[in-house]
């Protein structure tokens, strides 16, 4: 158990350190609604502020469940750390659910101390594009990606 808390502590702070540092480089280096081209036709680097959650989801500002953001967030924070505690003996959900927890305290913190948070990531085929978003973002849905996938391949 202890090793398990101890390995969680590492990954979750990697996670939210890389989190962090990337938003640090696109708000010191990339002025808002620039979009420098990474891969023509399919990648930008830009860089948006997101109100609402993930994806730009809820960013509008008078959307009618703004208010119950923080409150939200903090639930699914306490649900996270929940699940972490009880897998602890299991090595593969103890990297998801670290990664999934450094990944929510960037989102979490940013939102709390910025009142947004840093999008950059800007992913397209041509004029259709996907909603920005960041590296935390992106953890979470491969990390929630490979719980689904873990849970499939079990039955």
């Amino acid at each position: 158990m202890k090793k398990g808390i101890i390995l969680s502590c590492i990954i979750a702070s990697l996670t939210l350190f890389a989190d962090l540092y990337t938003k640090f480089l696109i708000i010191k280096n990339v002025e808002r609604a620039e979009s420098i081209t990474v891969i023509p036709g399919f990648l930008n680097i830009v860089h948006v502020k997101n109100k609402g959650i993930a994806f730009g989801i809820l960013n509008e500002e008078k959307h009618p469940l703004r208010p119950f953001l923080a409150g939200f967030s903090i639930l699914a924070l306490g649900v996270i750390i929940y699940l972490l505690l009880q897998n602890l003996n299991k090595l593969f959900e103890t990297i998801i659910f670290s990664v999934i927890l450094g990944s929510a305290l960037g989102n979490l913190g940013e939102r709390f101390f910025r009142g947004s948070v840093t999008d950059f990531i800007d992913m397209h085929i041509g004029k259709y594009h996907w909603p920005s978003y960041n590296l935390a973002d992106a953890f979470l849905t491969i990390s929630i990606g490979l719980l689904i996938l873990k849970s499939l391949i079990r039955k």
